[in-house]
C-alpha cells in the first residue's frame, strides 16, 4: 500500500489568541497616553508630599547640636573601674605617688607699681639659655642693636622650666629642661650690663598639672582632669580658682624676684577656649561672663600681664583681655600689649605699614585701657628687619620709653 503524501500542514494557534480580540490602532494610542498621564500624576503627588516631609525632618535634625565624639586617643586620666582616680592622676615619673608640698612665702612687692623704666627689650631665642657662652653672645648682640634689656622665656606654655628651679617637686617630675641656675643667668646679665626680663606662661601648664593634679580643671563631680583636645594632643589646663595653682604660681614669682629678676611678663592668664560641648564636663560657672573674677588670685602676683591687642579693641573683650571687665584687678600693674601683624589684615582696613598700624592699634587700645600703663609688644615673626626697626622708631616717637620687640 502506497504511503499517502503529506500535501498539507496543520496550523497551530496559540490559546492566548483564541478568545482575545486584537486592539485597534486607536485603542493602543489612547492606552499609551493614559499610562503617561498616570505616571506624571504619581510623580507630581510624590513631589508635593515628599518635599515638605524632607524639609520638616531636615529642620528637626539641623536644630540638634552635633554630638561630640572624643578623639581615638585613650584618655590616660580616666582610670579603669578597679583603679582609683588618685592613681590615675599620679605623677608620670619614678617619683613617689604623693604630691610634694609647695613652699610659699608672701610676695611683698605684688602691689607695687611696675618697675619698667626706659627698657627697650629684645627677645632671646630658646637656645640662649643652653649655657653661659650662648647667653653672653645673645646679650652682646642685643646690646649692639641698641637694646638695654632682653626677655628670656623661663617657663614655657607646656609647663617646663628653662632653668634649674628649686621649686619642690619640679626636678622629680621632670619639669626642668634648663642647665643654668637663676644665679648663673642673672650673673651673665649683670656682666653684660643688660636688664633681664622674664617671660612665664601661667595657666597653659600641662606638665605642671600632671605633676600636681590639684591644679587642673576637673570633670564635673570627678577627681579626674578635663583634657583639651584642640591642640591635637590632649592637654591639661591649670584652673585659676585652684588654691594649688595660686601657690605654685606664687612660688615661681618668689623664686624669680629672689634671684633679682624684677621684670616679669606673665602670659596665658586665660581660660581654655571652651566649646559648647565642654559644658557637659566642666562646671557652668567657667562659661559665665564674670568668670574673670577667678583670675584675681593670679593677677595680684604678676608685674606685667600680657594681652593681645586684638582682644582689647574687639567689640567684646577677648580671652586675654577679660580682666579689663574689672580694671581694679590690674591696679598698679601694666599691660604688655601684643601687636601681631597677622591679627590686623589689610583686607579688613588696617594700615599696611607697621608704623601706621602701631599708631592705630595703640590708639584704639588706649581708649579702652585708659590710665593702665601699656608696654607695646611687636611680634617680629611677620616683619622684616627693616620693619622691626621702623616699629621701634615709631614706638619711641609715640613716647613709649618701654617696649618689646619679640
Amino acid at each position: 500500500m502506497k504511503k499517502r503524501k503529506n500535501y498539507g500542514r496543520k496550523i497551530k494557534r496559540k490559546k492566548t489568541n483564541l478568545y482575545r480580540r486584537r486592539k485597534t490602532k486607536g485603542q493602543k494610542i489612547f492606552g499609551t497616553v493614559m499610562l503617561i498621564i498616570l505616571i506624571c500624576a504619581i510623580g507630581f503627588l510624590g513631589y508635593c508630599l515628599g518635599k515638605p516631609l524632607l524639609d520638616f525632618f531636615g529642620r528637626q535634625t539641623s536644630n540638634k547640636p552635633p554630638e561630640w565624639t572624643p578623639p581615638e586617643t585613650t584618655l590616660a586620666e580616666i582610670p579603669p573601674a578597679e583603679t582609683s582616680a588618685q592613681e590615675s592622676e599620679a605623677p608620670v615619673t619614678s617619683a613617689p605617688a604623693t604630691t610634694p608640698e609647695i613652699t610659699v612665702t608672701e610676695i611683698t612687692t605684688a602691689e607695687k607699681p611696675v618697675e619698667y623704666t626706659n627698657l627697650i627689650v629684645s627677645a632671646a631665642p630658646s637656645g640662649a639659655l643652653s649655657n653661659r657662652a650662648a647667653l653672653s653672645a645673645e646679650l652682646a648682640k642685643a646690646k649692639a642693636a641698641g637694646f638695654n634689656a632682653v626677655m628670656i622665656q623661663l617657663k614655657d606654655d607646656k609647663g617646663f622650666f628653662h632653668y634649674k628651679t628649686a621649686i619642690e617637686g619640679a626636678e622629680e617630675n621632670e619639669l626642668v629642661k634648663g642647665e643654668m641656675t637663676l644665679a648663673e643667668i642673672v650673673s651673665v646679665f649683670k656682666d653684660s650690663g643688660i636688664v633681664p626680663v622674664a617671660e612665664i606662661s601661667v595657666l597653659t601648664d600641662n606638665a605642671g598639672c600632671k605633676a600636681f593634679p590639684e591644679m587642673s580643671f576637673k570633670c564635673k563631680g570627678e577627681s579626674i582632669s578635663w583634657l583639651d583636645y584642640k591642640q591635637g594632643t590632649p592637654i591639661r589646663w591649670a584652673n585659676p580658682e585652684s588654691e594649688r595653682t595660686a601657690e605654685y604660681f606664687g612660688s615661681v614669682i618668689n623664686e624669680l624676684k629672689g634671684a633679682g629678676i624684677n621684670e616679669i611678663v606673665c602670659r596665658d592668664i586665660v581660660f581654655p577656649n571652651f566649646e559648647y560641648y565642654d559644658a557637659e564636663y566642666i562646671e557652668s560657672k567657667y562659661f559665665e561672663k564674670d568668670r574673670y573674677k577667678y583670675l584675681s588670685g593670679l593677677l595680684s602676683e604678676g608685674t606685667v600681664l600680657e594681652m593681645n591687642a586684638a582682644d582689647i579693641i574687639a567689640e567684646e573683650l577677648g580671652r586675654t583681655a577679660e580682666p579689663l571687665y574689672d580694671p581694679a584687678l590690674i591696679k598698679n600693674k601694666a599691660i604688655a600689649l601684643v601687636i601681631d601683624r597677622e591679627d590686623f589684615p589689610v583686607s579688613e582696613g588696617y594700615p599696611a605699614d607697621i608704623k601706621n598700624l602701631a599708631e592705630s592699634v595703640i590708639s584704639l587700645a588706649s581708649a579702652k585701657t585708659r590710665d593702665i600703663p601699656l608696654i607695646p609688644v611687636i611680634e617680629r615673626e611677620a616683619l622684616s628687619e627693616a620693619e622691626a626697626k621702623t616699629a621701634a622708631e615709631t614706638l619711641k616717637s609715640l613716647g613709649y620709653s618701654d617696649f618689646i620687640i619679640r
